[in-house]
């Protein structure tokens, strides 16, 4: 076991390293391949201290709740009643969004990592700037009903979000299909509101490091039964110091273990 923490204490630094290479101005697209090799590679070995019983594993409490689906109106089921309705922005579901990765459900394109990842390293810097631009971001945000305040505000509603920045750094680096993924992923009954930084960064972690998993039969229904906000709870608890890479560990593992279920359950 003491080894194996040693193991994720060096992953750790490897991603503080590449993190940095990849910041930078001059930074190369290998810089980018190096820091997403280091990040599947510290949450392989977290993945493992969990299971090995370094972390306190948190299954899913309560009754399956079943997927917030889309009305005629453009309506989630189940939204919640303090959410504003939006003039002029489309709700979109989460089987939309494999749709559009896949290019079946409307033309649009879902960009692989090593496609975001190339795409951003042939832009030009002009290009960059309006992809990132609050504009842009604001627009995709209101596309599921979230609205940005400061931070120094407090979150009053499960449409609010602080986490700007969080967004913004997901929408450079990797597209706005990625971003569009993650919001729609987070969209459903049981876990919209989970709009923090921790959260968005677990989902965006999960899609780049598990793409298989988006193809798997099911995959949208088993996430919805995954409670976010929890699993955030949980990852503080176990780890203060650092809560966003603990969440992904949790989440990649309970998906994991529902799938598993699944499958042995429709096998049977």
């Amino acid at each position: 076991m003491s080894e194996l923490k040693n193991q994720i204490e060096e992953a750790r630094e490897k991603v503080a390293y590449y993190r940095i290479r990849a910041e930078r101005p001059s930074a190369r697209l290998e810089d980018e391949f190096a820091l997403e090799k280091a990040r599947n590679r510290l949450l392989t070995l977290e993945l493992r201290l969990v299971k090995n019983g370094g972390g306190k594993h948190v299954p899913v409490q309560g009754p399956i709740q079943a997927s917030s689906r889309q009305t005629g109106a453009g309506q989630r089921v189940g939204r919640s009643a303090d959410v504003p309705r939006r003039t002029g922005t489309v709700s979109r579901t989460k089987h939309e969004q494999i749709d559009d990765r896949t290019g079946s459900g409307g033309g649009r394109l879902f960009l692989s990592p090593a496609r975001a990842c190339t795409a951003g390293a042939v832009a030009s810097s002009e290009g960059k700037r309006l992809m990132a631009s609050g504009a842009n971001l604001d627009r995709i945000a209101a596309e599921y009903g979230v609205h940005f305040v400061s931070h120094t505000r407090r979150v009053d509603g499960r449409h609010q979000s602080k986490a700007r920045r969080t967004c913004q750094t997901l929408l450079k680096k990797h597209g706005p299909e990625h971003l569009r993924l993650v919001f729609g992923l987070i969209n459903s009954t049981r876990n919209r509101g989970s709009w923090s930084a921790p959260c968005l960064t677990a989902v965006s972690w999960l899609v780049l490091s598990k793409p298989d998993w988006l193809d798997r039969p099911g995959f949208l229904d088993t996430f919805d039964r995954v409670d976010l906000d929890r699993l955030f709870r949980s990852a503080r608890h176990i780890n203060p110091s650092a809560p966003t890479i603990t969440l992904s560990v949790l989440l990649s593992y309970e998906l994991d273990r529902l799938m598993e279920g699944g499958a042995q359950a429709r096998a049977a």
